[in-house]
């Protein structure tokens, strides 16, 4: 699979923003500020589908998400209940007429951990893993 992963961001991608570090302190920080966020979505590399990212807020590092993986929190994965982080294109806190959250407030919040390459528009917040 580890293969796999590497052959599709070769062939697809030019820039990759996120390491799996980076991915565990976003999670972290997604988890610490679940009230806020209402509906989180991701794409992974492999199709176009949009998947949701379940927080509930007692996620817990070494329990549901590791060093370069997570367990159970994401709607439909590749390999049943695991999504490796190399697997994700982009994270997003959509905005739209049924999710009312605050994307600015959100933004604000991951920006404290660090710079990524990221995109604010009216509907929503994305933080992109490569383009």
């Amino acid at each position: 699979m580890s293969e796999k992963i590497e052959k599709i961001i070769l062939e697809k991608y030019t820039g990759s923003f996120m390491n799996n570090s980076k991915w565990v302190k976003l999670i972290q920080k997604i988890v610490e500020n679940f009230e806020v966020i209402k509906k989180c979505t991701v794409k992974l590399i492999y199709d176009d589908e949009i998947r949701l990212l379940t927080i509930t807020g007692d996620e817990q590092y070494d329990l549901d998400f590791y060093s370069n993986s997570m367990e159970g929190m994401l709607t439909n994965p590749i390999v049943p209940g695991w999504t490796v982080y190399k697997e994700i294109e982009w994270i997003s806190f959509p905005y739209d007429a049924e999710v009312l959250q605050d994307i600015l407030r959100i933004k604000e919040q991951i920006q404290m951990l660090g710079e990524f390459n990221d995109e604010l528009t009216d509907n929503y917040y994305r933080i992109y893993a490569y383009k």
